[in-house]
């Protein structure tokens, strides 16, 4: 909630889920710390990390 500048009752209780999503689109993604690793990390958008929740 701190991302969002909002207490965790006001993201909670008094959002809608379509504004939540919204604000979730405009975090950015992450990207791995080196490039040479063999396993890459796949760049996971906020939106999909969670939407596996649901």
């Amino acid at each position: 909630m701190k991302y969002y500048r909002m207490s965790y009752e006001e993201v909670v209780n008094e959002r809608s889920y379509s504004n939540i999503m919204l604000l979730n689109a405009a975090i950015p993604g992450t990207k791995p710390k080196e490039e040479g690793e063999k396993e890459k990390a796949k760049e996971l958008h906020a939106n999909e990390y969670f939407a596996q929740f649901m």
